[in-house]
C-alpha cells in the first residue's frame, strides 16, 4: 500500500496499536558512570507517510532514530544509561509518546523518574531536537544537543510549550544549537534565540532543513565533552561553517576517511537509484 494515510486519525487502529506500545527504550550499559543521554527522534522516524512505511519502521523494525550515531560513538562506553523516546504521530510529542504517558508533562515527569541521580544530556534533530531543548530546561539537563530543532510551534497542537524562549532565559546549562544558516524557516528560529546566554550556535553553510554536519561526524560530536564543544563554539562563533572544514577540524585522519568513503558510497547509491526509477 502506497497512498498517505492521515498519521493525525486517533482513531485508526494502526496508529493505535502503534500508540499503545511503550514508545520508549531505556538502556543500561553496565559502565560505571551517573551519564545518562536521551535521544529524541523526529518527523523523519518513518517517511513517507505511508501505511506500508509505518508498518515496516515502527511495527516490524522497532525504529527509533540515533542508534546508528550511538553504535559508532564512544556513548555505550561513557554513559551509564542511555534513553531512545519516538513520537509516533509526528506532532511535537504534543501527544506525549503511549496511550499512558499521552501529554507531553507526562513524557517529562517519565523522564525525570528514569534520569533521578543522573547527570542528563539530550540529543535531537528538529522536532526531536525541540523535545530536546524543552527536556534539557525541565530536567535541569548539563547541556543539549540540539539539531536544527524548532524554539516554535504551532498553537494548533495544544502543545502549552509552544514557545520555548520563554524558558531559555532561566536555564543554567548550554544549548549546543547546529542550523543550517540559510534555510529560511532555520534562520528565523536562529534569530529569536541568539542572544540567549545558554544558546551556543554553529552556523553551517547549508540550505537544507536539518542539514549541517555530515553525518559520520555527529558521532564524534554527540559523545564530546562539554568543554570540547565549548572550544569548537569559540573557534566557529559568528561564521558560516563549511562541513568538510569543520569534518577535517574535529575529527582524527583515521575517521575522516572511514566518513569520507561512506559519504561517496552513499552518493554513488542513491544516483544508482535514481537512475533505476528514471529519475
Amino acid at each position: 500500500m502506497t497512498e498517505k494515510f492521515d498519521i493525525r486519525d486517533w482513531e485508526n487502529p494502526l496508529l493505535r496499536e502503534a500508540y499503545d506500545q511503550k514508545n520508549y527504550c531505556c538502556i543500561d550499559t553496565g559502565a560505571d558512570s551517573n551519564i545518562c543521554y536521551i535521544f529524541f527522534s523526529s518527523n523523519g522516524l518513518y517517511y513517507p507517510d505511508t501505511e506500508a512505511v509505518f508498518r515496516t519502521q515502527i511495527l516490524e523494525k522497532n525504529r527509533y532514530e540515533w542508534k546508528w550515531v550511538v553504535k559508532n560513538s564512544r556513548i555505550p562506553d561513557v554513559a551509564g544509561r542511555i534513553i531512545y523516546v519516538r513520537d509516533i504521530y509526528k506532532c511535537w510529542y504534543s501527544k506525549g509518546i503511549n496511550s499512558k504517558i499521552n501529554t507531553i508533562d507526562k513524557v517529562i515527569t517519565l523522564l525525570k523518574e528514569l534520569t533521578n541521580h543522573y547527570r542528563v544530556i539530550t540529543v535531537g534533530s528538529s522536532a526531536g531536537g525541540y523535545m530536546a531543548v524543552l527536556s534539557a530546561i525541565m530536567l535541569k539537563a548539563g547541556y543539549c544537543l540540539n539539531f536544527s530543532g524548532q524554539y516554535h510551534i504551532a498553537k494548533e497542537l495544544g502543545n502549552p510549550y509552544c514557545d520555548l524562549t520563554k524558558f531559555l532565559g532561566d536555564y543554567g546549562g548550554e544549548i549546543f544549537y547546529f542550523v543550517p544558516a540559510y534555510y529560511e524557516e532555520d534562520r528565523k528560529e536562529y534569530l529569536s534565540v541568539r542572544d540567549f546566554a545558554c544558546v551556543k550556535a554553529f552556523l553551517f553553510d547549508g540550505h537544507k532543513h536539518a542539514s549541517t554536519m555530515l553525518t559520520g561526524n555527529m558521532c564524534d560530536i554527540v559523545d564530546c565533552s562539554e568543554d570540547r564543544l565549548l572550544f569548537y563554539f569559540r573557534k566557529y562563533e559568528g561564521k558560516k561553517i563549511k562541513k568538510m572544514e569543520f569534518l577535517f577540524y574535529t575529527v582524527p585522519v583515521p575517521k575522516q576517511v572511514k566518513i569520507l568513503q561512506t559519504e561517496i558510497k552513499g552518493f554513488i547509491i542513491r544516483k544508482l537509484r535514481r537512475h533505476w526509477n528514471g529519475i
